[in-house]
């Protein structure tokens, strides 16, 4: 069936322009003809799809855990020696088949192999689809220290296909479309409002997790074609974020990702309150929309001693300053810095209690 939308989203970028090209079906992308030699694939998408063109002509598949653990530099170092004794060379490109954490080790080991060879991506979860599979981030943990090693290296196109999403557990799409609630706030104006009229039916409608899929893409392209680099607008596209990764390893995992970040906006949006930089009609409107994606289960039980650690550790933060983002009282948000104290660190605490007893 080849591509089924007749205008790609094309990305301009300083390290290389790139496109972002959609497919109903994981057989169409046999009509692409990508060369799948080097292909480092998510092994449960693999248990998935191993029978499904083009997946059947992957003669030596590289496999990677869609887990925080493999998320380092000592898993991307493991798959440049695997693809070494393969005898990938310099005129060779990679192909990545993942979800997010597949994303962030694709993107630095392409990085860094050969001083950077090319490399196609095909996100299978829609929180990739959506957010996380343009701008050209990668970021790796180390030890303790979530996200902290990274660099920007765009693939050279990117593949996405929405059939991968239908074998997503319900927790899985609704991460997914956390990161789309978050990226509709961030222009504010229109582009909010758009996200409540899709959430109506988003859960059981294809066509509209595409919509929505393109339309957050759309959003998120202005915002990194305008900075790419994470120098100033393109930090707000951290809100939630903060919180989120916080709740995230405060729960051991249990809150997924942009769970988390959905979660993180309402903490954000209390603790804006609390400091005066936004009203209790805002914060009701902040409220409303976040919840949308919502359910009472997905607030499991956290660990406060962990969520201050990760918390303090946030690699966004200044010296003895939090970094957050917070919603303003214009329908945008902002970057803002609050100092590491008792008492901020009191009515976050007191913000968390008031998000998790709403619930």
């Amino acid at each position: 069936m080849g591509d089924f939308l007749q205008n790609k989203i094309k990305i301009s970028s300083k390290l290389g322009d790139y496109t972002v090209k959609f497919f109903y079906n994981v057989g169409d992308l046999a009509a692409t003809k990508i060369d799948f030699t080097y292909t480092i694939v998510d092994e449960k998408v693999w248990s998935l799809y191993k029978d499904f063109a083009p997946f059947k002509t992957i003669s030596n598949p590289l496999f990677i855990k869609a887990s925080e653990e493999e998320k380092t530099v000592e898993t991307a170092l493991r798959l440049i020696g695997e693809l070494l004794d393969m005898g990938i060379t310099r005129g060779a490109s990679i192909v990545g088949i993942g979800g997010g954490i597949t994303q962030d080790v694709v993107t630095f080991l392409s990085s860094v192999l050969f001083r950077g060879v090319p490399w196609t991506f095909i996100p299978t979860t829609l929180l990739a689809q959506c957010d996380s599979c343009i701008g050209g981030k990668s970021s790796l943990n180390y030890k303790t220290w979530k996200n902290q090693i990274g660099n920007f290296y765009p693939p050279r196109e990117i593949l996405i296909c929405q059939e991968f999403t239908e074998t997503l557990s319900n927790k899985d799409v609704r991460s997914g479309i956390g990161e789309m609630i978050k990226v509709h706030m961030v222009p504010g104006g229109d582009v909010y409002t758009s996200m409540e009229a899709f959430m109506k039916n988003i859960m059981n409608d294809r066509k509209v997790v595409l919509e929505s899929t393109i339309s957050a893409l759309e959003v998120k392209k202005s915002v990194i074609e305008e900075d790419e680099f994470d120098t100033g607008l393109r930090l707000k596209m951290n809100l939630g974020h903060t919180f989120g990764h916080a709740l995230e390893a405060a729960s051991k995992y249990e809150i997924p990702h942009g769970i988390a970040v959905n979660i993180g906006i309402l903490i954000a949006s209390k603790f804006a309150l609390s400091q005066g930089l936004i009203n209790h009609s805002r914060n009701q409107q902040v409220l409303d929309y976040a919840s949308l994606n919502i359910e009472k289960t997905d607030f499991s039980e956290i660990d406060k001693n962990s969520f201050f650690g990760s918390l303090k550790k946030d690699k966004k933060n200044k010296k003895g300053q939090y970094c957050f983002v917070v919603p303003t009282g214009d329908e945008g948000v902002e970057l803002k810095y609050f100092p590491m104290t008792d008492g901020i660190d009191l009515l976050i605490d007191n913000c968390i209690e008031e998000v998790w007893s709403q619930s």
